[in-house]
Formats: structure tokens, sequence, C-alpha cells
């Protein structure tokens, strides 16, 4: 008697540490799966009031598990709204074409991007402000290169930065796009192995920059400048990515954008990817933005 009430009580031991184990194992691989299906209303997002809903619903995705929370005493939450696309240029057609048609990819934001690629980034918010984007390269060691200020420049919207609420912002416009090329080096600098292109977007409530200092050329900021905005801004960023819209195509020209394909999902967002941050009342919107390029790209200049 006293053997099988032992095996009982091991088997019993031995039950309880199993089913311990599948939950820990079950939880751990929950907390490392992303959420699919998310509604607006359930992310947290703030939908355009004047754009009008589609048949379908827009739902989103995380890369990590979602869990609703409330912003932090002291903050809320805004978000900044990003699409970034590859142009590929075309040859015009017709007699009617005046300029360039080009091809628009949308692209995934964690897609990995090679040397020479060119894209075009879409951007919207609810909240209206001076709009800015610093671009840095970084390297295989962590360290950045210099901070430029991509835009704005006198060749995009004649340098004018300042967007409102819900009105979408291609930078830079057609028919340029950006393109991916290393830096020129100052005297004695060693080129090092670039791994990403890290895009900065700021929208602040005033002007950052004196407007005299903005000019045709990408400004380079001076030492400790963009590093302080970092300082005093940069926060935690949840991100949310429209499902079912990534290789979504778009052909651009003269006379607007027209949809390829399959129907655009984007009577309700001009956005592929939700970036939202909880921040203080008043204070400027900074979202780190990363493009990484694929392993075994090195960056060499033409």
């Amino acid at each position: 008697m006293k053997t099988q009430k032992g095996l009982k009580t091991i088997g019993l031991y031995l039950t309880v540490l199993i089913v311990s184990i599948v939950i820990s194992v079950s939880s751990q691989t929950i907390a490392q799966e992303g959420s699919k299906g998310l509604l607006p209303e359930e992310a947290g997002i703030k939908t355009n009031p004047k754009r009008k809903k589609g048949k379908k619903p827009i739902t989103f995705q995380t890369l990590e598990r979602f869990t609703p929370a409330p912003a932090a005493a002291g903050t809320e939450f805004a978000q900044v709204g990003i699409t970034i696309w590859r142009v590929e240029s075309e040859k015009a057609k017709g007699i009617e074409q005046a300029g360039t048609e080009q091809t628009q990819h949308r692209l995934d934001t964690n897609a990995a991007y090679t040397n020479g690629e060119q894209i075009r980034i879409n951007i919207i918010s609810p909240t209206g402000g001076y709009l800015y984007i610093v671009d840095q390269e970084q390297y295989s060691d962590g360290t950045y290169g210099p901070a430029y200020l991509a835009f704005p420049t006198l060749t995009t919207r004649n340098g004018n930065n300042l967007v409102r609420a819900w009105e979408p912002v291609q930078i830079p416009a057609y028919p340029s796009s950006w393109r991916f090329k290393p830096r020129t080096l100052d005297e004695g600098e060693i080129r090092k192995m670039q791994t990403a292109e890290v895009f900065t977007v700021i929208i602040s409530p005033k002007p950052l920059i004196d407007i005299a200092r903005i000019s045709e050329k990408q400004l380079k900021f001076n030492k400790g400048e963009f590093e302080s905005w970092q300082a005093h801004w940069k926060t935690a960023v949840r991100q949310f990515d429209m499902e079912n819209t990534v290789g979504q195509l778009v052909r651009t020209g003269s006379k607007g954008v027209d949809q390829v394909g399959q129907e655009a999902a984007e009577e309700e967002f001009d956005a592929q990817t939700i970036y939202q941050v909880a921040i203080k009342p008043g204070t400027p919107i900074l979202i780190t933005l990363p493009l990484r390029f694929k392993a075994e790209t090195v960056q060499t200049p033409d």
C-alpha cells in the first residue's frame, strides 16, 4: 500500500511538473508572438474623421504581442503614419505624358534594403506642426554617422515644412526620390560597413531650425544639436503595421496617382505603418525609423 501511494505521489508530481512546463513554454511562445487582426479602436489608433470607411475593416498587426494600456500619467498618445514606397521609373507613354512615369511598390518597414534602391516616404499624422526628417548612417560596430536634415530643404515643397493635421505629405515630392548611397567622407575618415539608413521623423508644435539655415542642400547638424533633441523627446514606440497591403502598387505620373492591381485599402488610412508614442502635451513627436540593409550588401560609393 505504501508503495502504491508513493507511486501515485510521484505520478501526481510528474503530472504537475509537466503541466507547469507546458504552461511556461506556452506563455513564452505567446510572449514572443505578435498580435494580428487588431481593429484601430482596439489598438488606440486615431482615424481620420474626414475619410470614408471601406467595405472591409482595416486591421493591424504587431511584431510583439500587444496589450492595451493607457498612457502614463502626465502623457498622451500621439501617432505618426508612415508608408515607404520603392520607386521605379518607366518610359513615358503617349503624347499626353509630361515627365516620367513611375511605379511605386509599397514596402514593409521591417524589410531589408539594398544600395541603389530609390524610395519615397508618405507621412500623415492627426497632429499638425513642423515636420523634420533627420538622416543618419548606422554601422556594423553600432555607431552612427553625422546627422543631416533631409527635410526640409528648398528642393521639396520650397522648404515649407508646416503640415496640417491629417494632411498626407510626400517626401520627396514626385518626381524626385531618395536613393540609398553612402555619404561623402570627410578628409582622413575611413569608410565603415553600413548596416542601416536611419530616419528620424519629428513633428514639432514650433519651428526647431532657423529658416535662414535651410538651403537646397541637406543641412549638417552642429555637434550635439540633434543628440539634444533625442535626449529630450525620444520615447518608447509601439508599431502597428496594416495587414494585407505590402507589395501594393500605384503608378505615378504628371496627372496624379493611379492604383494598379488590387484595390487600395486606404479609405480610412494613408499609411502602411502607425507609430504610436506617449508624449508630454505640447512636446514634439519623435519617431526613429531604421531601414536595415541586407546582410550581403556593402555600401560603396558610385
